[in-house]
């Protein structure tokens, strides 16, 4: 970060899954089916898709792995467009504590 100059204040937290898909816990939480993992899909145009082929492949002391990253990402293609799909996340949730408290004040009612 401080390579990159000035910090900025963070305003989203995402995650992007590049080989594997997401855990179904989010899912499964929200209520949504559990083959819709993420909760976030963007779609972008050939021209984005290719830009970011072309990004990628930048990384010449990994083309083995870029070109086979470049081909997995054809499967991304809908209509002509292409799926990035991510997860929102809040990396640091209020927590609430009372049913830690109401547990605990059972256990102590054994004792």
């Amino acid at each position: 970060l401080a390579d990159l100059g000035e910090p900025f204040r963070i305003r989203s937290y995402l995650m992007y899954s590049v080989w594997g898909d997401f855990s179904p816990e989010d899912a499964l939480v929200k209520g949504r089916p559990v083959d819709l993992r993420g909760n976030l899909v963007i779609v972008a145009s050939s021209d984005v898709e290719e830009m970011i082929a072309d990004a990628l492949r930048e990384f010449k002391s990994q083309t083995k792995i870029i070109e086979g990253l470049v081909k997995k990402r054809q499967e991304r293609l809908i209509n002509g467009r292409y799926l990035e799909v991510y997860m929102r996340y809040d990396p640091r949730p209020e927590m609430d504590l009372s049913p830690y408290k109401d547990a605990i004040s059972e256990i102590d009612k054994g004792v």
